[in-house]
Parts: C-alpha cells; sequence; structure tokens
C-alpha cells in the first residue's frame, strides 16, 4: 500500500492523551529475523507511549545480518534502549515527570511546615464550582457572593 493510500485512509485518525492505565513512559519493541528478502537483515520496530499516547516510533532494517533470532532481537532491545533513555533525558529536561513530582512535594512539605492546611467542604459551600463547572443560577449566585464580587449600579 502506498504512504499516501494510507494517508487518505487514516486521515481522521488522530493521537489521543490521557485515560489509559500506564500514565509513565512505556516501550515496546520487537524483530523480525531476516525479513528483508535481498539482504536477509531484521527489522526492528518499537512504539513509546506517554500518558496513553503514542510519542516516538520507528520501523527499520537493522544495520547488520543477524545470524539468529536471539541476536536479532537482541540488536532491537539495544536500540529501543538507546531511544528509551534519550527520552527519558528530554522529558528531564522538558520538566515532564519531575515537575509533578516537585509540585507534590512542594505542598506536603508545606503542610510539614505549618504554613499550608486542608480541610473537607461540602459541595453546597464550595466557591470553586463556579469556576469548573455548570452550577444552577442560584447556586452560582451564592458562590459569586462568597467570592466577594459585587455588582455595581
Amino acid at each position: 500500500m502506498s504512504v499516501m493510500r494510507y494517508l487518505q485512509i487514516t486521515q481522521h485518525f488522530g493521537l489521543e492523551f490521557g485515560g489509559e492505565k500506564h500514565k509513565d513512559l512505556v516501550g515496546f519493541s520487537d524483530s523480525s529475523y531476516s525479513s528483508d528478502v535481498d539482504t536477509k537483515r531484521s527489522t526492528t520496530g518499537y512504539v513509546f507511549t506517554y500518558n496513553g499516547g503514542v510519542v516516538s516510533w520507528s520501523s527499520r532494517l537493522q544495520r547488520t545480518v543477524a545470524v539468529s533470532t536471539i541476536e536479532a532481537e537482541y540488536m532491537a532491545a539495544s536500540a529501543v534502549a538507546k531511544e528509551a533513555l534519550w527520552l527519558r533525558k528530554l522529558m528531564c529536561e522538558l520538566q515532564v515527570s519531575k515537575h509533578i513530582d516537585t509540585m507534590h512535594h512542594f505542598v506536603r512539605e508545606r503542610i510539614q511546615m505549618r504554613q499550608l492546611t486542608y480541610q473537607y467542604i461540602s459541595t453546597a459551600d464550595m466557591v470553586a464550582d463556579i469556576l469548573t463547572k455548570a452550577t444552577e443560577v442560584t447556586v452560582f449566585h451564592k458562590m459569586r457572593d462568597q467570592t466577594g464580587l459585587v455588582e455595581w449600579a
């Protein structure tokens, strides 16, 4: 199948992030031993997902001819390990995973230092609800009034 035909058939597809059970970087790899009929080189394939969406993928012939399935798998494992290390380094530089950990540690530390406290507030009194969801008009007015916002005449 040609690339253009594939793009035509899959034009309504897109990557979706979130909602998956794997919230971290997850890699999958495989090899196809001696798959090229002309050169007898094996193919390495890998896919990396982050938060349920694909962030990196590759499918290419290996640089040398493998003499066994195990050797082809070993070469694939090497390629996927290099990509995993590169992606981890990129994520650290972008502070993708570190940022969340730092934020949670910051909050926990501030609570321990007694600079912050948390307490339960019922839905009936949760002022932030007007910022996060649709509410009935009466509830909206009540919460709006609790913010100190007043209507100027």
